[in-house]
């Protein structure tokens, strides 16, 4: 099975539709984590000991420049990992 990490950047800007994905991946035998960008404060290392197959990051349209970021330091640390921005 998949190891899943969700990051967002805050725990207030929660998606509706993101938790509902996390539990249908989780009864289905995945595991998944959410890491929050502004409250992690080694972010890249935390990414990296996590070892995830698959990270999803939000993607708003006025926020895509940063989502693109954090996609493109996520393949550094993991070349290999799934990227989703959903």
């Amino acid at each position: 099975m998949s190891r899943v990490i969700f990051i967002q950047n805050n725990g207030i800007n929660e998606s509706l539709a993101l938790t509902d994905l996390s539990a249908t991946l989780l009864e289905s035998g995945h595991s998944t984590r959410l890491l929050l960008r502004d409250e992690e404060k080694n972010l890249a290392g935390e990414l990296a000991s996590q070892n995830p197959d698959i990270v999803i990051l939000p993607c708003h349209v006025a926020g895509h420049e940063e989502a693109l970021e954090f996609a493109q330091l996520t393949k550094r640390i993991k070349p290999n990992c799934l990227v989703v921005l959903a």
